[in-house]
């Protein structure tokens, strides 16, 4: 153990003298403050044995904070216990231990041991501290910091030598100062853990941060601070490559929304009167010739000119149902179940809400397109013998309910990127600051609901919101 005596007792130097003989310390001297200092910068010093008297010029409390700043114990060399009470309460913290004089050998030698002992603990604890990547600060209950421990001190705010002792409101900006206040005064009051976030402007732009406080002893908490700049950095560039990519796919749906819109007019309104043309020739053939070879050849046009009509009609609803155009959403969804139920067999029911009112036309394209691709759905995979859709108004926004009685959807395909025409759902009702959640357990059916607002949607987010919220039980 290395050992620096700061006093001018010979008495005092004597005692010490022979107990570095007995336990092989080494021992230092000093004549003053400034030849102390140097000391501590040159040599590995445990532990400094400081008389109050030691210096005329420099205060006791000056000299106990710089001994310990260099990471030395200091144990106090007093005359008497009483001149301990004279320290403000800063320097009596940065004491480690004292002793009276005159110096016990034995009783120097114990204390100095537990000193040590202290010290290894210390050291290890604050080892375990640089580990950590998070800021630790140790603040009283008006906002003054009291000791600190920083992974990367070149990181922080302000320099370290000005921290310990000075208040938050003069080294943080005043927002932000009141704002880690608010949480110190709450988490003193209530005991409980407290968690704040906030940022600081830097040359290099804001840095970002996260703060933890719990309370420690009688008006004090523990603040860990971690830097999370490079994660909200990361979810900035995040959520601008989703954002991105929810603009393209908005871009792409309006596109194929417009091409099936022309498609569908074509074929309705072109090709099929084309074919109304023909149909009305093949008929004009039937009337006018005789039983024979070409008539029974007329009526098969006739008949083949309306399965080729019927085509026509179902490629253009399946493409842009003229009524959710011309009639709106509720019209082209009662369609599209009428349809559905003639051609599977099922039972299919629709209801909607009387007071129900007017939705955008990109709203409205994107509930029929999740219903019919959870109809479809259900006819192809779920067995289901009843499907019931309903549309209903809940506040600002409209609710589409796709119901069946089938087997219900394994909980594996609900996460499955595979699962295209389910993940199709969740896309487009995003697209319009929607959502979709589905309800399923096997053998129990399927309850599919899409969420949409009654507003028209702008992809744009503030910078930190999330995504709307989806939901899925099994």
């Amino acid at each position: 153990m290395e050992l620096l005596l700061l006093d001018r007792d010979p008495d005092v130097r004597q005692r010490v003298e022979e107990l570095c003989r007995e336990r092989s310390h080494g021992l230092y001297q000093a004549a003053d403050v400034d030849q102390a200092l140097a000391r501590l910068q040159t040599q590995d010093i445990d532990a400094v044995l400081l008389a109050p008297g030691f210096s005329d010029t420099i205060p006791l409390g000056a000299t106990i904070a710089a001994c310990s700043a260099r990471e030395a114990s200091v144990v106090l060399l007093l005359d008497q216990v009483a001149r301990l009470g004279r320290l403000d309460s800063r320097s009596q913290e940065l004491i480690d231990d004292f002793v009276l004089v005159p110096v016990d050998v034995e009783l120097l030698g114990a204390r100095l041991e537990l000193v040590a002992r202290r010290r290894r603990s210390e050291s290890v604890r604050r080892a375990t501290l640089r580990a950590l990547p998070d800021m630790m600060f140790r603040i009283d209950e008006n906002g003054t910091y009291i000791d600190f421990q920083a992974p990367e001190q070149e990181h922080l705010y302000v320099s370290a030598d000005r921290i310990i002792g000075a208040n938050i409101t003069s080294l943080l900006p005043k927002p932000q100062a009141h704002q880690c206040m608010n949480v110190i005064r709450q988490v003193l009051a209530t005991g409980e853990p407290g968690f704040t976030e906030y940022h600081l402007v830097e040359p290099e732009g804001n840095r970002y941060y996260e703060a933890r406080m719990v309370r420690a002893d009688d008006g004090e908490v523990v603040a860990l601070v971690r830097d999370v700049t490079h994660r909200r950095r990361a979810e900035d560039e995040i959520r601008a490559a989703v954002q991105a990519k929810q603009a393209f796919a908005s871009r792409v749906l309006s596109i194929q929304e417009a091409e099936r819109q022309h498609l569908s007019r074509e074929l309705h309104d072109s090709i099929g009167q084309l074919l109304l043309v023909h149909r009305m020739d093949a008929e004009w053939l039937v009337s006018h010739t005789d039983e024979g070879i070409a008539h029974d050849a007329a009526e098969r046009l006739c008949s083949a000119i309306d399965d080729t009509l019927h085509l026509v009609r179902n490629l253009a609803m399946d493409l842009r149902p003229p009524a959710i155009d011309d009639l709106g959403l509720e019209s082209a969804l009662e369609t599209l179940c009428v349809d559905l139920a003639r051609r599977s067999g099922l039972r299919c029911a629709f209801k909607s809400d009387p007071n129900l009112n007017g939705l955008s036309s990109d709203a409205g394209v994107c509930l029929y397109r999740i219903a019919q691709e959870a109809l479809t759905n259900a006819v192809r995979h779920a067995r289901a013998r009843t499907l019931k859709v309903s549309l209903f108004q809940e506040r600002e926004a409209v609710t589409l309910s796709v119901i069946d009685d089938g087997v219900g959807i394994p909980p594996a395909q609900l996460t499955d990127a595979a699962s295209f025409g389910l993940v199709g759902m969740r896309e487009r009702a995003e697209l319009v600051g929607g959502c979709v959640t589905i309800q399923t357990s096997p053998g129990t059916g399927t309850t599919i609901r899409a969420t949409v607002p009654h507003r028209p949607h702008r992809l744009s987010r503030s910078p930190h919101q999330a995504p709307p919220r989806r939901e899925e039980n099994t």
